[in-house]
């Protein structure tokens, strides 16, 4: 649920060999999209939520290399979990219940780290980011592979991620007086295209 935003920013680094640390603007374009997959013992669902809903405002960012790692300023990114919509209603529905969107209505994504073996960054095309998920209050850290692509600044980062919702201490509804039951097995998927701009 991915930060998404953050791994962009490492390919601004065309320019990261030269200088260990670089400031940049990121802009989220509308074509970006966060989407989870679920399912019943019945049938697939998914829920997304589009670009301008992820992220309305450009980002002032700072990219810093450690070795093989890549850090960056404003870090984290605030999800509204009602913004995430489906043509199933029901799952929908139960979706804000399973989330307690009444008493935790965002979802937080906090960036730590990427990670590459690929320590030239003007040649990186994959990796691993770090990312720390707060849902219903509850923090859970996982490597989240990413692949990314540029075209001129205009970055695209895409990856998925298999996720147990128990790890949060949620349980998995069941609806129908126990005919469908929902699986506790969640995918994220991403895809961040952002319009990065290097600053100086």
């Amino acid at each position: 649920m991915n930060k998404i935003y953050f791994v962009i920013l490492y390919l601004l680094l065309h320019q990261m060999a030269a200088f260990a640390q670089i400031k940049a603007t990121a802009t989220l374009d509308k074509s970006s999209v966060l989407t989870i997959h679920g399912s019943t013992n019945l049938l697939s669902f998914k829920l997304i939520q589009k670009g301008d809903k992820i992220m309305n405002q450009p980002l002032g960012l700072i990219a810093t290399q450690q070795g093989n790692r890549l850090l960056l300023s404003q870090n984290k990114l605030s999800i509204t979990v009602e913004n995430f919509k489906s043509d199933n209603i029901i799952a929908q529905t139960e979706f804000y219940k399973l989330m307690q969107t009444y008493k935790y209505p965002i979802l937080k994504i906090q960036f730590n780290y990427f990670e590459s073996e690929d320590v030239n960054y003007s040649t990186f095309k994959k990796g691993n980011a770090f990312l720390s998920f707060t849902i219903t209050g509850v923090t859970k850290q996982y490597s989240f592979p990413v692949v990314v692509s540029a075209k001129g600044n205009l970055v695209t980062v895409t990856g998925k991620k298999r996720m147990n919702i128990s790890d949060f201490g949620l349980k998995a509804p069941v609806a129908m007086l126990g005919l469908v039951r929902v699986s506790e097995w969640i995918e994220i998927d991403l895809k961040i295209v952002c319009k990065v701009e290097i600053e100086g």
